[in-house]
Order: C-alpha cells, then structure tokens, then sequence
C-alpha cells in the first residue's frame, strides 16, 4: 500500500474528506473514542465532521459519556460502547492496581451513588484505604469505572465536573479489548501493532489476540498493517478534499467563533473546492507599481 493510499484510507475513514450528514452520536460511535482532555477538542473535532453541528448536541446528549480512558485520558465516547472500553482500560491497568496492595472491593463500596467531585474521592480514599499517597490513591481509582456529569459552567465548559461511578456489571476484559482494538482500526484506518498499542495504551496481550485472522497489508517501509476484512479503503472510492484543508480565512472564523461561544463560525462551514488563483508576477515594467485591487493580507 502507498503512503497516499494509506493516507487517504486514513481520512476516509475519519470522516475527514467531507462533513457526513450524521448525529454527533453516531459520529462518536464510529470513531470509538475523541480525546476531550482538553474541554473544547470534541466540540472542534465534531465540528469539522458533522454537517451541520451545534455544540449543544453533544454537552446535552445523556446517550454519549466522558470518561477517563484510553492512556488514563479523558475521551467522550458512546454510553451504550462505554461498557467495553471501561473492561479493557480496566484490564491495562490490572497489574499495576494488584500490585498496591488496597482493598478495591472496599473502596468501591464506600463511594456514594451521588455525583463527586474530585477532591471529594481523594478525601475519600484516603480514610477508606488509610494511606495519604497520592498515587496509591491515583492507580486505585483506575480500577473501577468512572462518568463524567454533563458539563458546567459556560462554554468552552473548563470546568471540571463531577464524576459518578458506573455500577452496571462490565463484559469480560479480553472480549471488550478485541472489540475496541477491531472497533479502532474500523474507525481510524489500517495500523500497525505498535500504533494500536499507542492509541489504546493496551497491553499486548489484550491486543495480539484482537489482531489475529485479520487482513494485513505492507507499508512503503515494509510494516506490517492491519486491517478488517471488509473496512473500506480509498481504492474502492473517489477522493476528495479533506474538509480539514480550509482557507486561513475559515480556519480563522473557527478560532473566532470557538472564543465567541458560538457553535459554528458565521461561514457556510464548507470548504471551497476551487483553487485559488495565483497572482500573476508582476513584469519588470510594472514592478515598480502596486498592484490593482492587493489583498492587505498578501499572496
């Protein structure tokens, strides 16, 4: 496979050669997880995939969560796929949680069902477990599965919220990490071993048994890249401009509009497929003159 092969296999599958004319939830669902450390990079990223977007579609939607996951991260991902990726996350952080030697079932048991704020379960863990290191109490809390509440505060929503832990029963660990390894590379495009690890933070042996039996292909550096069956790939369809090529004039709308609290920028959001023309050089007879109609921005 080419490197622009691969390139554009990449896009098309990250949504990112048109705005597809679907939900935020459903965008979210196919690309398994969008990291959301930073407040505002869900709303952007939704933003520049889904036609038509508005950020209160995925600050109000109760059917899409935000958790800590994927290399201890927060990330929104779907509520109804949050189930196998909170088993798998769990399961990569198995060894070193085993190894502290606290009472998880404990821990477990003392946290209210009641939203919490964070301090609040540091205060928390430190009677239950009876230890004031702060990376015991860290690595302790990575076992077990945590939500974010809906958002607070205005927008860009840097506030952090509370967290409610997750009491439904979670799906076994090595089937949750094959589906999400299987679900990764559905969404993001064909990947080697090493890049399925980088982006899940999985163990290998969560992530050797999720690749076996697939379809593999050779990069132009000879790696090996994985890949399902039947995903779709950039030979079987045409092309186009990724939407994230815009115009520094577009580009710049969205940081003006992100500031302003808007949803979208005041543009069309659509990228023009038109080439911009080149001004033309000016001949040494002219050279001397300014040109007619000069953008103060430049070429």
């Amino acid at each position: 496979m080419t490197l622009r092969e691969l390139n554009r296999t990449r896009l098309l599958r990250q949504l990112l050669l048109e705005r597809a004319r679907v939900t935020p939830l459903q965008a979210v669902t196919k690309l398994l997880a969008l990291q959301a450390q930073y407040a505002p990079s869900p709303f952007v990223a939704l933003w520049s995939r889904v036609d038509g977007f508005r950020k209160e579609r995925l600050s109000t939607d109760p059917r899409i969560v935000k958790a800590g996951c994927f290399r201890t991260t927060l990330h929104v991902v779907a509520r109804r796929e949050f189930p196998y990726v909170a088993s798998s996350y769990i399961e990569s952080q198995r060894g070193r949680s085993e190894r502290l030697g606290v009472d998880i079932e404990a821990l477990r048991a003392a946290i209210p069902d009641e939203p919490v704020a964070t301090r609040e379960l540091e205060e928390l863990a430190a009677r239950v477990l009876d230890t004031d290191d702060r990376w015991t109490i860290s690595f302790a809390y990575r076992a077990l599965p945590f939500v974010r509440t809906e958002p607070l505060g205005p927008w860009p929503h840097t506030k952090p919220s509370p967290v409610v832990l997750w009491r439904e029963p979670l799906p076994d660990a090595q089937e949750s990490s094959t589906r999400v390894v299987r679900q990764y590379l559905g969404a993001y495009g064909l990947a080697t071993r090493e890049e399925v690890v980088q982006f899940t933070g999985f163990k290998l042996r969560q992530v050797d048994p999720a690749l076996q039996r697939l379809r593999t292909f050779e990069d132009e550096e000879g790696r090996t890249l994985y890949d399902l069956p039947r995903a779709l790939r950039s030979a079987t369809r045409e092309s186009r401009r990724p939407s994230g090529s815009c115009p520094r004039s577009t580009r710049s709308s969205l940081r003006t509009a992100t500031a302003r609290g808007s949803s979208r920028p005041s543009t069309s959001g659509r990228c023009s497929t038109r080439r911009r023309r080149r001004r033309r050089t000016p001949s040494r007879s002219t050279a001397s003159l300014p040109a007619r109609g000069a953008s103060a921005r430049g070429s």
